[in-house]
């Protein structure tokens, strides 16, 4: 009897599907190496991420902003505070870590969209945030104008995913 994995892999189209998820992972420096030293790498197709955020900065963010945020999330700030680019064919910009108080408040998310945390736009009308009424903090996608939390659209499970996901072809 086969395992499910030499089953799998023993279809060609399995192992078309494989090469293609390593390949990407590769390319846009998903690939995690030993979990317990090292941070996950970000990349974009095209863009520029920029130099890590100030500690002290980091370290007050989630007293400022009155929630834990997710792990994955400030280890991407301790790597780059902000920036700006294409993961894919999406445009994403990332906001500054010092920068993400007075966005939210800009954009009076707390009125409008109770419980959502913007870290980002696409530059096109649309905010990335996480859904802070979830335990997960999954990122959600939400229109800046008619901004409700009714639509915001669950876009990742986690940033490392929001990469991922972004990556894939339109």
């Amino acid at each position: 009897m086969l395992d499910s994995k030499s089953t799998c892999m023993n279809d060609p189209h399995m192992r078309q599907v494989t090469h293609w998820w390593s390949q990407l992972q590769r390319d846009l420096g998903l690939k995690r190496r030993n979990e317990q030293t090292e941070l996950m790498t970000y990349n974009l197709t095209e863009g520029q991420l920029d130099a890590p955020a100030d500690v002290g900065v980091i370290d007050g963010l989630s007293a400022s902003l009155r929630v834990a945020l997710p792990s994955d999330y400030l280890d991407f700030l301790r790597q780059h505070n902000g920036g700006e680019g294409f993961i894919g064919g999406n445009y994403i910009i990332f906001w500054k870590a010092e920068e993400l108080a007075e966005f939210n408040r800009g954009y009076e998310v707390e009125k409008y969209a109770p419980d959502i945390l913007l870290f980002g736009s696409n530059g096109g009308g649309e905010g990335y945030g996480f859904d802070i009424q979830s335990a997960a903090m999954p990122i959600v996608r939400i229109p800046f104008i008619g901004m409700e939390r009714r639509y915001a659209i669950p876009v990742a499970k986690d940033f490392p995913d929001l990469f991922a996901k972004l990556a894939i072809p339109l």
